[in-house]
């Protein structure tokens, strides 16, 4: 008989804590542009910044916590003699704070992990050097809610290195983009 009742008493609070949740599933497209701080590659002068595009899908789970996973891919730099590409892969959690008369804006602080790659190419001998490492990203930025539906987001993020293989130990993006909600 014990047994019976803590079985039927943790199902009614599982039930209870599913329906508390909320899922709200999102998708997103942002510009992103990252840039480092006066980076070298193997004695090479390597461009200073990079324009990306990313794709986010998130999961919104309550008013104020959110899951993202996301992919970013860079254009190439043609600026220099040497020619720059990075993309990337990770996942976020977003911490949000809604405020405004009808908690129209959000604050959005970020912490996540992410896999990058590098490739660099010296245009006049043809060498190509590539490099895959994990980063760690911290954040914060504003969210404006359009409609129920639709957002508009600007970020900044810190991407840290923890044992960097790159030319760089850390960098940092700037991203505007917008996010649509199914509901």
């Amino acid at each position: 008989m014990k047994k019976t009742l803590l079985l039927a008493g943790a199902a009614s609070l599982v039930a209870l804590n599913a329906h508390a949740l909320d899922l709200t599933p999102y998708f997103g497209a942002d510009y992103t542009h990252a840039f480092t701080h006066g980076s070298h590659y193997e004695g090479l002068a390597v461009p200073s910044h990079a324009d990306a595009g990313t794709l986010s899908f998130g999961l919104k789970m309550m008013p104020y916590l959110s899951f993202e996973m996301f992919a970013e891919y860079s254009k190439h730099e043609n600026k220099t003699d040497v020619r720059t590409n990075y993309h990337g892969y990770g996942i976020d959690a977003i911490g949000s704070l809604p405020f405004g008369c009808k908690k129209q804006f959000e604050l959005l602080g970020t912490v996540g992990m992410s896999r990058y790659y590098n490739e660099v190419k010296v245009k006049a001998t043809g060498d190509m050097h590539e490099k895959y490492d994990w980063g760690y990203r911290f954040g914060g930025g504003i969210q404006y809610n359009i409609t129920d539906r639709w957002s508009a987001r600007a970020m900044y993020r810190h991407i840290i290195f923890n044992n960097s293989r790159f030319a760089y130990s850390n960098f940092d993006v700037l991203s505007i983009g917008v996010r649509y909600y199914f509901k």
